[in-house]
């Protein structure tokens, strides 16, 4: 079965002009295209209600969207000047895909990190050293201490642990009532432009 409309060119099963599963016409990445697209030919002046209801669209997808439809989409409605249709996004928790996290692996060489903890190439990472930074067993632990995790603090004296999921409460809020102590990831913050 073909497409009712003259101008689509492609089957009734994947025609974007079809309701989907969900009852959408379009699939959030088809979303997204129009929209970059629009925003490109500097129409959100002529056309604010197509942001508006592809914004509207998008917040029901929610939590379905991943971490790079997220950023794509701050980027295109900052770049029409429609920031406040995508306010939602700061709502949403993160989503923890592989975008958002490093793979860190273990030691490669036997010896002690720049904190005097052992690195031991071949055996388990220490799960307190993986969650907190610190080692309750020092020198005589006898699991890996990478130090690749190393735990750092950010300028504002948040942990940065990019192994791990950001922290949803200073993702949303710009704190962190744990400070140094949370085990979540704490990127610093982009400088605004303005």
């Amino acid at each position: 079965r073909h497409c009712p409309l003259a101008s689509c060119s492609s089957d009734g099963a994947t025609c974007p002009c079809q309701p989907q599963e969900d009852g959408s016409r379009f699939t959030v990445d088809q979303v997204l295209e129009v929209v970059a697209a629009l925003a490109g030919l500097n129409a959100a002046g002529a056309l604010p209600e197509v942001f508006a209801s592809a914004a509207r669209a998008l917040q029901a997808s929610g939590e379905r969207l991943t971490s790079a439809q997220r950023k794509l989409l701050k980027e295109v409605y900052a770049a029409a000047g429609r920031e406040r249709d995508v306010s939602f996004l700061s709502f949403l928790v993160p989503t923890g895909d592989e975008s958002q996290t490093h793979k860190v692996k273990g030691s490669t060489e036997e010896g002690f990190n720049s904190e005097g903890l052992p690195t031991r190439p071949g055996v388990r990472v220490c799960e307190n050293y993986y969650k907190t930074g610190t080692c309750k067993m020092g020198r005589l632990c006898r699991m890996d201490h990478p130090e690749a995790m190393r735990v750092i603090m950010n300028s504002e004296g948040f942990p940065i642990r990019p192994w791990v999921q950001a922290c949803t409460y200073y993702a949303r809020m710009g704190t962190c009532d744990f400070r140094k102590t949370c085990k979540w990831h704490h990127p610093e913050k982009k400088a605004s432009h303005g």
